[in-house]
């Protein structure tokens, strides 16, 4: 085992643009070993990194991580266990785990959720389809989506790795799916996924295209960009419709944040609008991860990653090809050279 650890810390919030040389710096520190795991914990070493748009909002102190200055960057991976002193764990165990953008980390196994290949599938998949992100799109769409055979669905940033899964979901449901992403590369995958319709909000004449394929209204829009297109969407809902609000990467970066004007639209349709948050629905995710396996090996469910094989210090450049949308799927980073 490597005797030195390398973390990622924030040290400056970013505004608008993250700047990576002015947000964050590279530490090196001795890395933890199996004397200093206590009972309940374990020691990991970091093999790939997750890299997920709403970092930018933890960058900013928002949300469930609560990250400081001078913190390490919080962040989600696949991990190998090194030393274990918590019961069911054992060393060379593989899983996911919250250790953050670091090397090795010694951290509870309440944030560790052991995991193995699904019969057609591939470790990495814990990450994406069958990890957090997956369980988003999938538990999102059903629960607040609620699509019906029949119905229009639109889902934006439809090439993501949530979006993706948001998308076959409805269309696994029976409802005609509209994918929005940004690029015709893209829009070529969401076609081969099986989505009725694709379209490229980069084309001069996206908002005609929106509107004629939407045609006379949609009945769930699942969010992940916010303003404009959520602006759009709102304009064109059908009586009872739903919006489901999972991200907002059109405004994660932004000094001004858009404003939405139509939200009384809302009450004219009877619709509803409600967040999408992956942690109320841990309770049955075995149970949710599982039925998603089982699609996953009959080829109902389809995904893509893109792997970037790199460094550590390699993160915070990689987070910024999210947010250019350079990803298809899931983006990773293996730091396992």
């Amino acid at each position: 085992m490597a005797t030195q650890n390398k973390q990622i810390i924030i040290k400056a919030r970013p505004h608008g643009d993250i700047v990576p040389d002015q947000v964050f710096e590279t530490r090196v520190v001795p890395a933890p070993t199996a004397a200093d795991v206590k009972d309940g914990q374990i020691l990991v070493e970091v093999l790939y990194l997750s890299l997920d748009p709403a970092m930018r909002f933890w960058l900013d102190g928002g949300g469930y991580m609560n990250l400081k200055l001078g913190d390490v960057m919080g962040g989600y991976g696949l991990v190998r266990v090194v030393a274990s002193r918590a019961a069911d764990v054992v060393a060379g165990d593989i899983g996911t785990a919250w250790a953050g953008w670091c090397s090795f980390a010694v951290i509870t196994t309440d944030t560790f959720r052991k995991v193995e290949a699904p019969k057609f599938g591939k470790l990495s998949d814990a990450m994406g389809v069958l990890g957090l992100t997956g369980l988003t799109g999938y538990e999102g769409m059903l629960r607040v989506g609620r699509p019906k055979a029949g119905e229009t669905v639109v889902v934006s940033t439809a090439a993501g790795a949530t979006g993706s899964i948001a998308a076959q979901t409805a269309k696994i449901n029976g409802a005609r799916v509209i994918g929005i992403t940004g690029s015709d590369a893209k829009c070529q995958w969401l076609k081969e996924l099986g989505l009725d319709v694709a379209l490229n909000y980069k084309s001069p004449n996206f908002e005609q295209e929106f509107g004629a394929a939407v045609g006379d209204g949609l009945d769930v829009y699942f969010d992940n960009v916010g303003g404009k297109m959520l602006e759009m969407a709102l304009a064109k809902l059908n009586s009872n419709g739903r919006i489901a609000i999972c991200g907002d990467i059109g405004n994660y970066n932004a000094t001004e944040r858009y404003g939405i004007t139509n939200y009384f639209q809302l009450a004219l349709t009877g619709s509803t609008m409600q967040g999408v948050n992956v942690f109320n629905y841990l309770d049955g995710a075995q149970a949710l991860w599982k039925d998603m396996a089982r699609l996953l090996d009959e080829g109902k469910l389809k995904r893509t990653d893109t792997v970037i094989k790199g460094k550590l210090e390699d993160a915070p450049a990689v987070l910024l090809d999210v947010y250019a949308g350079k990803n298809v799927g899931k983006m990773i980073l293996d730091i396992t050279s």
